[in-house]
């Protein structure tokens, strides 16, 4: 979360229409975080999109955290974590470059 809104408060810095796409980018991104379902059911073609998304990871991390007998095929422990770094490094990054143009 942090990152994600680290990232979107540098690209708002040169694009304010940022603040009004975010929470259109969201919805769909929380209804294909398995949260209402699990990664273990959906069929392949769907998961090749779906496992994209850093929330689908961190969902299944807690099903096997919350559930003893529960074990995710599909887990990527790291891919959230580096998806997370890759986002704040890139806000960081676009952050600097604005700042060297407005001085």
């Amino acid at each position: 979360g942090l990152s994600f809104g680290y990232f979107c408060d540098a690209l708002s810095e040169r694009f304010p229409l940022v603040y009004k796409a975010v929470p259109v980018m969201l919805r769909p991104m929380f209804l294909i975080s398995a949260v209402f379902y699990t990664a273990n059911e959906l069929p392949y073609s769907l998961l090749s999109i779906f496992s994209w998304n850093p929330l689908l990871h961190a969902n299944e991390i807690v099903r096997e955290g919350m559930f003893e007998g529960y074990h995710s095929l599909y887990l990527e422990p790291f891919y959230p974590l580096a998806f997370s770094a890759t986002l704040f490094l890139a806000g960081l990054i676009f952050h600097l470059i604005c700042d060297t143009e407005n001085h």
